[in-house]
């Protein structure tokens, strides 16, 4: 537009003043003349501050016309945001601005909670130990109720489910973090049916500084039971536990021995070799639940979970949820109008009130001077 193109037709319209400025009717780029433009094409390229680009216009009795179009001045390169100061000319980040929000955490079978709409949420999902009967869990040797087992986590978002995580194997006891895929198991169940892949010995009095009531038994390796006491540290779904000395107990009894690293079994007469005992296992598998050395943790697909606008329901298909976050601004504000309007009550000299984040753990100090509200962190 405003370029020079001498007594060219442009869209079928005589341009006689020269200027490309478009027509608003024909069918063609050819005009009465029969001469048109066959192309437009930039033939020379400057990426320099203040540069110039030529344009080249073909017209279709194969003459050429050219223009020039010159290149802006380059602006300043951005400068990163910092954070660690704050001023009229260099504002928090939004991301600084919502750390800084107030924390907020929630735990239950079901939870619901206001928060930063978009900002990421710190969600796990926590299983108690749980054996068949009534009563705590026990450890005495009349301990042989089942222990009940979780395979698998589901996690509902309001009503949809955001997620699955299967474990292929029995959970006892511990905790599942959503947003790092990180499983910690504080009680480790372990499950034994015969399977090849058990490491299991025939222990006889021959080759054991034990006596046997009946001249042998079975041990499994485990990866380590804690404390010298194992004996408070396990329990067994069909077995009771006893001493590490068979020779005064019957069959179907266990023990922990080596620093908890194995576990020691007397099955029923007639289970006699390897064989049969894995055979025996097949039938009647044994469970035993015990503190390890270390916590056992897995990881797994993290899920990243954000906060969504107004009230955010979770909730979970087993175990207990609990879920930390950033609050929503309003919330915040309601908040603090509410304390507000307590210590005015109180009157500027006479009261105060103390704010913990559950964050960092650090307490802060409200109160009003001159109308304002005003706040300092408690320090010891």
């Amino acid at each position: 537009m405003g370029t020079s193109f001498p007594g060219i037709y442009i869209n079928g319209v005589l341009n006689d003043t020269g200027s490309s400025s478009g027509g608003s009717s024909g069918s063609s780029g050819v005009g009465t003349s029969g001469v048109g433009i066959a192309s437009i094409r930039q033939t020379t390229t400057s990426t320099a501050d203040g540069g110039v680009n030529l344009i080249t216009v073909t017209l279709t009795d194969g003459t050429t016309s050219t223009f020039h179009v010159r290149n802006g001045s380059k602006g300043e390169a951005s400068q990163p945001i910092n954070d660690s100061i704050v001023s009229d000319s260099n504002p928090w980040s939004s991301e600084r601005i919502v750390e800084c929000f107030p924390s907020f955490a929630v735990s239950g079978d079901e939870v619901s909670f206001k928060a930063v709409p978009g900002s990421p949420l710190k969600i796990s999902t926590v299983l108690t130990f749980k054996q068949d009967g009534s009563g705590d869990p026990s450890t005495t040797n009349d301990n042989v109720r089942p222990i009940t087992a979780y395979k698998s986590f589901q996690l509902l978002y309001g009503p949809v489910l955001f997620g699955s995580s299967p474990f292929g194997r029995s959970v006892c006891c511990g905790g599942y973090s959503w947003d790092t895929g990180t499983l910690t198991e504080d009680v480790i169940l372990d499950e034994f049916d015969g399977s090849a892949d058990e490491n299991i010995i025939r222990n006889t009095d021959e080759n054991s500084t034990s006596k046997y009531l009946h001249g042998y038994n079975f041990s499994i390796t485990l990866s380590g039971v804690a404390d010298k006491d194992k004996r408070s540290q396990s329990c067994c779904n069909r077995m009771r536990f006893v001493v590490n000395e068979f020779k005064n107990f019957d069959y179907e009894t266990y023990s922990l021995s080596q620093g908890g690293t194995l576990l020691n079994i007397m099955p029923p007469a007639g289970v006699t070799t390897v064989d049969d005992f894995r055979a025996w296992l097949a039938q009647n598998p044994v469970q035993i639940a015990y503190i390890p050395l270390q916590p056992r943790v897995t990881h797994y697909e993290a899920q990243v979970i954000r906060a969504r606008t107004d009230t955010n329901i979770m909730r979970a298909n087993q175990g207990n949820l609990y879920v930390s976050g950033r609050s929503l601004p309003s919330i915040v504000i309601s908040e603090l109008t509410q304390r507000i309007e307590t210590l005015e009550q109180f009157g500027a000299s006479n009261g105060n009130m103390i704010l913990t984040d559950s964050a960092t753990g650090k307490a802060y100090m409200l109160y009003v001077n001159n109308g304002k509200l005003k706040m300092s962190e408690v320090t010891n």
